[in-house]
């Protein structure tokens, strides 16, 4: 593999029940909106998942039950990550960036 090849700028899906994960806008202002392709799943359980975002050295910066639409207006600009988790069971993670 040459440097120069393609590089996920995601990090790798660890759990594939709920589809894949889709975060935008990245960057985002005010408003991060969340979704999977599998929305049955959340919809039915929603009350199951949370978010947590941590910024690039693993601070935890907001914690919240899942919502489509996370408010990240009080975070300072920078690189963040967002976590799904199922009862303490890492799902999926999804860098973004703060603008």
């Amino acid at each position: 593999m040459s440097l120069w090849e393609d590089v996920s700028t995601s990090v790798p899906i660890i759990n594939n029940e709920l589809g894949v994960m889709s975060v935008w806008p990245n960057p985002a202002n005010d408003v991060l909106n969340i979704e999977f392709s599998h929305t049955e799943l959340v919809s039915a359980s929603q009350t199951n998942y949370n978010i947590i975002i941590t910024d690039v050295v693993g601070r935890e910066v907001l914690q919240q039950q899942y919502n489509k639409a996370v408010d990240v207006s009080s975070l300072q600009n920078g690189i963040y990550f967002l976590s799904v988790y199922k009862n303490n069971t890492l799902l999926q993670t999804k860098k973004f960036i703060k603008e």
